[in-house]
């Protein structure tokens, strides 16, 4: 049986969140506020890290925008695809 799910108000959220902001000049890494935090408030440090992700508007999925490294191997990927289609197209044909 699954544990119920626990609802903080939104205060405690803002709160935490503003807590994570606040002490992250003062840390090594945004993680080790979110750490902090959690161990100050006894919430779970995914939970804060989400609501923290949450309010700066970090989305997890993808980059935000490709770097020209990025770009560059998708080129060299799309090559090569190109490339191994052709050579099975090939095979397939003189196998024939």
């Amino acid at each position: 049986m699954s544990r119920p799910r626990r609802r903080y108000p939104e205060a405690v959220r803002d709160s935490a969140v503003q807590m994570v902001l606040a002490l992250e000049p003062d840390m090594p890494s945004r993680w080790a506020a979110i750490e902090t935090v959690s161990a100050r408030t006894g919430i779970h440090t995914s939970t804060v890290r989400t609501w923290v992700r949450a309010a700066v508007g970090i989305t997890v999925r993808g980059p935000q925008s490709d770097s020209a490294e990025v770009r560059r191997l998708r080129a060299e990927l799309d090559a090569l695809s190109t490339t191994l289609q052709n050579v099975v197209t090939q095979l397939r044909g003189s196998s024939l």
